[in-house]
């Protein structure tokens, strides 16, 4: 189908062009025989009545600068309309493909959770377990329904922040303890994974919402542990900077590729294709992570960690101060 499209595109623009062409040489004819015409007619009228030769070429010589400009003109409109046509058609693939992927992460993250809780649930009832073995399937299908949580939260969230429809919610807050209770709650949940916190403060005092913050943090922590080695710390580092704070989380995995250091931050990006991607995810967290740090008047960028690895960079300004707004503004 794609080939096809192609094909047909190319067949239409080159038509259009061959037409161009074919009626531009065609009055150009039309113009030459005009002029053979006026000087065999000139040479025959009385002598009184005849003009110059010179204004007979110098209207001709206007006609033909006239067609030439006007089929220059038209040549290139067609080539802007046929680049414009070609770069908005290739938007529109990539677009369906981020969609496709999309819908087969999201079938593979809703069906994973469901069958382990499902599995769970099937084993109590069936079965007579000891109290470890009951608590650990506990455990399990709450970490599930947890992640079924985030899921969506991601999903609705960034619905909303898409269709300018999210009210944010400005409270004081403690920003240094919400970071460390998105930490403990990670070490607690991936025991394999070493989660350390640096900080340079006891309190960091901030106008923000809360919300918006935990899924900002959630999200890299998550993003963070999809790619680090077991084994491996992944390091949350939080100081202030003149007037701003900075945030970084600092992993040791795979790290990202330069071309795509600013393309993950785009609704439904994922990097590989999500047929043979071994991670997990929907392309929705790092979108909702860079409109939530704008919205606080932050930025957020991806640096390369030494020797391997990746460090997310978020900047903001300690006393930004804005009032209860949605994203519409």
């Amino acid at each position: 189908m794609l080939k096809a499209n192609n094909l047909l595109f190319v067949f239409v623009l080159l038509y259009t062009v061959a037409a161009l062409l074919f009626w531009h040489n065609s009055l150009q004819k039309q113009n030459k025989l005009l002029r053979e015409k006026d000087l065999t007619i000139n040479k025959l009228m009385p002598q009184q009545q005849a003009v110059s030769d010179t204004q007979i070429e110098s209207k001709y010589s206007r006609k033909r600068i006239q067609y030439l400009g006007e089929g220059a003109t038209f040549m290139l409109f067609i080539l802007a309309g046929a680049v414009l046509v070609y770069l908005s058609f290739r938007k529109r693939l990539q677009l369906t493909d981020q969609q496709n992927n999309f819908m087969l992460s999201v079938t593979h993250e809703l069906k994973t959770p469901l069958a382990g809780i499902k599995l769970g649930l099937e084993t109590l009832g069936k079965r007579k377990l000891s109290e470890e073995q009951h608590n650990k399937i506990i455990g399990n299908s709450i970490y599930e329904t947890e992640r079924l949580n985030e899921l969506c939260n991601n999903i609705l969230l960034s619905t909303q922040l898409d269709g300018k429809q999210y009210l944010a919610k400005t409270s004081e807050m403690n920003l240094l303890s919400l970071i460390h209770q998105c930490v403990d709650d990670f070490s607690m949940r991936y025991t394999d994974i070493d989660f350390k916190m640096n900080t340079y403060s006891h309190e960091i005092v901030y106008q923000g919402d809360p919300f918006l913050w935990r899924m900002v943090i959630n999200n890299l922590l998550e993003n963070a542990r999809k790619y680090a080695p077991n084994g491996k710390a992944i390091i949350v580092d939080v100081y202030e900077a003149g007037p701003n704070l900075i945030i970084q989380i600092i992993d040791e995995g795979p790290g990202i590729a330069d071309i795509d250091k600013k393309k993950i931050f785009q609704k439904f990006y994922r990097t590989g294709n999500e047929n043979t991607r071994v991670s997990k995810g929907t392309g929705l967290g790092l979108f909702i992570v860079k409109r939530a740090i704008e919205w606080h008047g932050g930025t957020i960028e991806m640096a390369d960690n030494t020797p391997t690895g990746n460090i997310a960079i978020i900047q903001i300004p300690k006393q930004h101060e804005h009032t209860r707004k949605n994203f519409t503004s």
